[in-house]
C-alpha cells in the first residue's frame, strides 16, 4: 500500500506539467491555481503555472480545482464543460458529481482592489479582455469511489472557438464520515434573506428560500442555528436526522409551557443531543451576567443536562480580576471564546481547558475581529488565513467553531434596510467600515438569476478547513497525537504564524493521506 499510494501521487503530477493542453486559438490563455488562491482581475500568469488541473481528495470529500481564464480579446458565450472522471479497467465517477462555477469580483474600495467572491453556476458569460476569471471544478467524490487516478476532458468553447485540458484527481484509499468531527454553528437572518429576494418576510416563499440556504450550508460543512420550519414539520426531521448537523439552536420560550413541550418534543425524537441555548450573546457587564445566570438556571430547572452557550471576548468590564469561568461556571457549558481573547489571555486559556476535564464542550469564534495577522473570513484576507483557522483549532485542541451570521446584508441597522453584497460587502460599517463579508458568506442569487443563495469562495475554502479537520482527526485515530501534532506543526506555530503557501499544505495533506490509507 505504502508504494502504491506513492506511485498515485508520481502519476498524478504527469498530468499538471505546462503545456499539455490542446491550445487551438491564441486569443484564450488558461491556466490552474490553487482553489483557496484568490486571483486578482489582473494577475499574470505565474512562470510555474500549469495548464491541466489536479486535485486529490478522500472519498465523501468535496474537492475543488481553479482554471484562470484570460483573453486577448472578447470572447462571447463562454462554457465549461466536463467528461465523466474514467479510470483505466476500473470505472468511472459520473460528471453529475462535477459542477462548474466562476468567479465574480467584489470591490473593496478601502484597499484599492477587487477580490474574487461569489461562486455563480456557470452557464455561459462572456470573457473581457485583459480580466482574469476563475473557474471553479468541484468535485463531489462518491462513497463507493474506487482509490487511483481518474481523469476528465475539461471542454472550453466559445463563439467561434474552443480548446481542451485535462482534470485529474486522485481518490485516497479512506472515506470521510458521514457525521463531522468539527462541530460548527452558523447563523443565518431570515428576513435579511426575504428583503434581499424582495419577498414578504412571513411568507411560504420566503420559508422556503430559507431551507435552500440551510440546505447549501449543510452542503458545506455548516450547520445553521435555526431550522427552518417548525419542530413538527417533515422539513425539521429531515434536517434533524441529517448527519452532516452538528448543532442547532433550541428556541427559547418565556412561557413555561412551550418550553416543556419544546423540550419534550426533542427528547422523545433523539434530536435533544445536537440542540443548544444560546441565551446571552458576549456578556460584558453585570445586568447581562445576571441575566446570563437567570435564564440558565430557569433552563436548567426544566433539563438539568441543557447545553448552554454564550460567547465572550473579553473579561466582565466591572470586574477584570475575574473571568467568565468565575462568575458563570455553573450557567455555561459550551465554552466559546474569542480566538483573539484566547490567544491574549493566557489565565482564561487555561481556566477554558480544565472546563474539559468535567465533561464540558470548547468552541471558539471570530467575527469582526481578530485582523490580520490573525486568520478570520473577511474578504480582504488571503484564502490560507480562512483555512489555517481550522489547523489552528485543531492544534488548540477546540472542538467547534462559531460563526454569527452568512447572511448579513445591512450595513447600517439603524436605515433598516440593507446594501447589495455584490457591490458593498462593508456590511458592517457601523462597526468597522474597512473590513468587508463580515457576517456574509453567501450572496442573493437574484442578482444573477438564479432563485437561491450564490455560495461564496470563502465558503468553499472553509469547507476544505472542515475537511483538513477530518484528515487531521483521522490520523490521529490511527497514528496516535503525536503524529497530528508533527502534522499541524510544520504548516501552524502560533495564532499568527502560519502558511501561507496552498502547495506545501497540499503536500503535507498528501502525507496525512498516505499516513492514514497505508493501515
Amino acid at each position: 500500500m505504502r508504494h502504491s499510494i506513492w506511485v498515485m501521487i508520481i502519476a498524478a503530477m504527469v498530468f499538471v506539467s505546462k503545456g499539455d493542453c490542446l491550445m487551438s486559438d491564441e486569443s484564450i490563455e488558461f491556466w490552474a491555481a490553487h482553489s483557496s488562491t484568490k486571483v486578482g482581475q489582473a494577475d499574470a500568469r505565474p512562470e510555474s503555472a500549469a495548464s491541466s488541473l489536479s486535485i486529490a481528495a478522500a472519498r465523501g470529500e468535496y474537492e475543488a480545482a481553479q482554471l484562470v481564464l484570460s483573453a486577448s480579446k472578447p470572447l462571447r458565450g463562454v462554457r465549461v464543460c466536463t467528461g465523466h472522471l474514467r479510470r483505466r479497467r476500473i470505472g468511472s465517477i459520473s460528471n453529475r458529481n462535477i459542477e462548474v462555477r466562476y468567479a465574480c469580483y467584489v470591490p473593496m474600495p478601502v484597499h484599492g482592489r477587487s477580490a474574487p467572491d461569489p461562486l455563480p453556476l456557470l452557464d455561459q458569460i462572456d470573457v473581457e479582455p485583459g480580466k482574469n476569471l476563475p473557474i471553479f471544478v468541484i468535485v463531489r467524490v462518491p462513497r463507493n469511489a474506487r482509490a487511483g487516478i481518474y481523469t476528465a476532458p475539461v471542454q472550453i468553447e466559445w463563439e467561434g472557438g474552443k480548446t481542451q485540458t485535462t482534470l485529474t484527481l486522485t481518490v485516497w484509499d479512506f472515506s470521510l464520515p458521514k457525521k463531522p468531527s468539527c462541530v460548527t454553528a452558523f447563523g443565518y437572518i431570515k428576513d435579511l434573506i426575504a428583503q434581499a429576494h424582495g419577498l414578504e418576510m412571513q411568507s411560504v416563499r420566503a420559508q422556503e428560500l430559507a431551507a435552500k440556504y440551510c440546505a447549501m450550508m449543510l452542503d458545506y460543512g455548516l450547520s445553521p442555528f435555526h431550522i427552518p420550519a417548525p419542530y413538527s414539520s417533515r422539513e425539521t426531521r429531515r434536517f434533524l436526522e441529517d448527519p452532516r448537523l452538528t448543532s442547532f439552536v433550541i428556541e427559547y420560550s418565556e412561557n413555561d409551557d412551550e418550553l416543556a413541550e419544546t423540550i419534550r418534543l426533542l427528547k422523545d425524537r433523539g434530536w435533544w443531543s445536537k440542540g443548544y441555548f444560546y441565551i446571552q450573546d458576549e456578556p460584558c457587564n453585570e445586568e447581562q451576567y445576571q441575566r446570563l445566570r437567570q435564564t440558565s438556571q430557569r433552563v436548567k430547572s426544566f433539563a438539568p443536562d441543557a447545553r448552554i452557550v454564550s460567547p465572550f471576548f473579553r473579561r466582565p468590564e466591572f470586574d477584570e480580576t475575574k473571568s467568565i469561568f468565575d462568575l458563570a461556571a455553573d450557567d455555561v457549558n459550551i465554552w466559546c471564546i474569542s480566538s483573539h481573547h484566547y490567544d491574549l489571555d493566557p489565565v482564561v486559556r487555561e481556566q477554558y481547558h480544565k472546563m474539559k476535564n468535567r465533561g464540558d464542550t470548547l468552541w471558539w469564534y471570530v467575527c469582526c475581529g481578530p485582523g490580520s495577522p490573525y486568520c478570520n473570513f473577511f474578504v480582504e484576507m488571503s484564502g490560507m488565513q480562512h483555512r489555517m483557522l481550522f489547523w489552528q483549532q485543531k492544534m488548540n485542541h477546540v472542538e467547534g467553531l462559531l460563526y454569527w451570521c452568512t447572511t448579513y446584508w445591512n450595513s447600517d441597522p439603524s436605515q433598516g434596510t440593507g446594501n447589495d453584497p455584490w457591490t458593498d460587502m462593508a456590511t458592517v460599517k457601523f462597526i468597522n467600515p474597512n473590513i468587508y463579508g463580515d457576517g456574509s458568506l453567501f450572496y442573493p442569487g437574484n442578482k444573477v438569476g438564479f432563485d437561491g443563495p450564490v455560495l461564496s469562495q470563502r465558503m468553499l475554502i472553509i469547507r476544505d478547513g472542515i475537511e483538513d479537520f477530518e484528515y487531521l482527526t483521522i490520523l490521529q485515530e490511527r497514528r496516535g497525537d503525536r503524529k497530528a501534532e508533527e502534522m499541524i506543526s510544520r504548516l501552524v506555530t502560533s495564532m499568527t504564524e502560519y502558511c501561507q503557501a496552498p502547495e506545501q499544505l497540499e503536500q503535507i495533506r498528501s502525507e496525512i493521506a498516505y499516513e492514514i490509507a497505508d493501515k
